[in-house]
């Protein structure tokens, strides 16, 4: 029967082709029929397959009919560029009556059935390429995330773990689909497809989108635009009249795209058809069983009424079940008609987010500013650190010290004052030396006590000044009054008072206090005010040294008191001097934070905002509309006219009687 069928395709070809009455009506119904005839005839595989294609008769007129559909109608030529392929590959017949026949006919040569040509210029704009606008991205992302953070440590080690997360997500999915892939395009292909789309095949540059999906009502590149329009006008469904209107579409991808093309943001086309996840037990019962690979999937399609026909998709994509073969690749479904080539194959294109170039590109996009985050964070200062705040470190440093010296001047020292000037000057000394490089933070001052209190010299960091002053002071001669010397240090003492001051009045005398009943309160002012009294008795009188200590250190059981010095003269002073100093700035030592990496903010990743440039002028120029030049208003004789026109010189033209048929189809 499928032999029977197509010499009845053929005869009913050659029958259209003698009558023109015929061939304006009836002619797209007629190709439809050979391209179906032919179609069943190669799927049954007989054997005898070739000698029945070259036992058709007629076969320059079958060509010439077959031209003629092409010269009438633009879209007919996929169903005619399959049928010439069909024909010619293996039958030589057919191959010399093509050959013949177009060499000999005039009108015939204006048909251009070859494939697989470069992608001639485009008559319209490519989108924007992926890399242009990753690299927009960066523009933005690196001012933004070296700047933004500033020195807030915790909000920077936040932000290096979710560009982190980023790229995990990137390479997550990668693995995935590289292990996985079933999986994923089984996951992908459910949804709303639109049917009836173009796809043009883009370069490398245009990764990871391998082709672009146009809807029927624009002009993919390469396409002539009145083509363009023919074809919008001959394919658009039924249920998109309402959308697009009766009027031919201009292309409006520019209008749809906000950014790349429409790949990225665009209004959703109309769709037609639809893939939902298919059941196990329906599998079972309308599935065969050499069927039963890959996963399950229900589809739906008014045009080829397809109401939930079961078919498989296995993990290269390859649609089975349906009468016509498939193939997904993440974005589109290409279904074969016919010889197998993808020029012939009607495209259904993916309608929304959920399809692998979008999904591909978001997770670019978010692993490219996951990389920029990272290497802002951790090779901008201060870097990525636990400790917030900016970047700093700590160094063992001492707390300035303020000494301030009260010299026994009594009586009883006259013979010793010339060797406790001294031993002041030599202490002065020590203390300088104790302190090292932080010899500047030493502050002195100096004065003396009998019955009255004379402060010589104030305090100040002029230790030079200060030992002078001790050497040259005179004696004053009198009791030994302690308690004004007392109130003497603190209020000195309280004018270079700060925060981390060390404060310390020396105390140095060889007997016992003349007002022992004023002291408790001077002392407890004295230490009120965080002032620490360090007691040098010089000389032999345990009980006096007793007192001292009791004044010194608060206790007079205190053995290890760094704040009080029994000495027997004042040789015996001067060689326990270094101990002294180097025990009370030891007490000095402290912990100091110093700034050392100043948080300085990258004001030079501002020039990453040139980055932008390329995509933008790109954009620029896909949303740049050129004057329209002025209407042709010279009047264009519609195509079926040119073709009946063509064909009153043809040999072998229809007789008269056929006349009112072709004025009736041309009217």
């Amino acid at each position: 029967p499928q032999a029977a069928e197509w010499q009845a395709a053929v005869a009913a070809a050659l029958e259209c082709a003698n009558n023109r009455g015929k061939f304006a009506n009836e002619s797209e119904g007629v190709l439809g029929r050979l391209d179906r005839a032919l179609t069943l005839l190669q799927k049954q595989k007989f054997s005898d397959e070739a000698a029945i294609l070259e036992g058709s008769a007629s076969k320059q007129q079958v060509v010439h009919f077959l031209m003629d559909c092409v010269r009438n109608r633009f879209l007919a030529w996929r169903k005619v560029s399959f049928l010439k392929d069909a024909l010619t590959k293996g039958h030589p017949q057919w191959s010399k009556a093509f050959k013949d026949h177009v060499a000999g006919c005039p009108t015939c040569q204006t048909v251009d059935l070859a494939r697989d040509k470069p992608v001639p210029r485009p008559d319209t704009k490519w989108p924007i390429p992926f890399a242009l606008e990753l690299l927009a991205a960066c523009g933005v992302a690196l001012p933004l995330f070296a700047l933004g953070p500033g020195c807030n440590c915790l909000l920077r080690l936040v932000l290096f773990l979710i560009g982190l997360l980023c790229v995990l997500l990137w390479l997550a999915f990668e693995g995935l689909f590289l292990w996985r892939r079933a999986f994923v395009l089984h996951r992908l292909v459910r949804g709303r497809y639109a049917v009836g789309h173009t796809r043009v095949e883009v370069s490398r540059a245009w990764f990871p989108m391998r082709a672009l999906l146009m809807d029927p009502t624009t002009n993919p590149p390469g396409v002539p635009p009145d083509a363009a329009r023919r074809a919008s006008a001959a394919t658009r469904p039924e249920s998109a009249g309402g959308r697009r209107g009766s009027q031919e579409a201009e292309p409006n991808h520019r209008e749809r795209g906000c950014i790349s093309f429409g790949e990225w943001w665009c209004d959703k086309p109309v769709s037609h058809a639809a893939i939902r996840k298919g059941g196990a037990v329906a599998t079972r019962e309308r599935l065969p069983s050499d069927d039963q690979g890959g996963s399950t999937m229900l589809v739906e399609c008014s045009r080829h009424g397809w109401n939930g026909e079961l078919a498989r998709l296995n993990a290269e994509g390859k649609i089975t079940g349906l009468p016509h073969a498939g193939s997904f690749d993440g974005d589109c479904i290409l279904w074969q008609r016919g010889s197998g080539s993808d020029s012939n194959a009607e495209v259904w294109a993916k309608v929304g987010c959920n399809r692998l170039t979008w999904v591909r590109k978001l997770l670019l996009l978010l692993a490219t500013v996951g990389c920029i985050i990272v290497v802002a964070i951790v090779g901008i200062p201060p870097g990525l650190h636990l400790q917030c705040g900016p970047s700093i470190s700590i160094f063992k440093t001492k707390s300035p010290l303020d000494l301030l010296f009260l010299l026994d001047s009594s009586g009883s020292i006259t013979s010793e004052w010339e060797n406790e000037k001294a031993a002041t000057v030599s202490m002065i000394d020590a203390f300088a030396k104790a302190y090292g490089t932080w010899a500047d933070r030493v502050n002195a001052g100096v004065g003396q006590f009998s019955s009255k209190t004379y402060l010589e010299e104030a305090l100040t960091n002029e230790l030079e000044k200060v030992k002078a002053t001790a050497s040259a002071m005179p004696q004053r001669m009198g009791g030994t009054d302690m308690a004004p010397g007392l109130d003497l240090c603190r209020t000195q003492l309280a004018t270079q008072a700060g925060k981390d001051h060390a404060q310390v009045c020396v105390l140095i005398t060889d007997g016992e206090a003349s007002d022992p009943g004023q002291l408790p309160d001077a002392i407890a002012q004295l230490r009120a005010a965080k002032v620490n009294l360090m007691g040098i008795y010089v000389g032999n009188t345990a009980t006096d040294a007793d007192k001292l200590r009791e004044y010194a250190c608060g206790s007079s059981s205190a053995t290890d008191c760094i704040w009080f010095a029994k000495v027997a003269d004042f040789n015996e002073l001067q060689g326990r001097i270094a101990q002294i100093a180097a025990s009370v700035a030891e007490r000095s030592d402290k912990q100091e934070t110093i700034i050392d990496r100043t948080c300085v903010r990258p004001l030079w990743t501002l020039w990453a905002l040139f980055l932008i440039i390329p995509a933008l002028l790109w954009w620029i120029w896909l949303h740049f509309k050129p004057r329209s030049p002025p209407p042709d208003t010279a009047h264009r004789a519609p195509q079926r006219l040119r073709l009946a026109g063509a064909n009153e010189a043809r040999t072998g033209a229809p007789p008269a009687q056929d006349a009112p048929n072709r004025q009736c189809a041309i009217l």
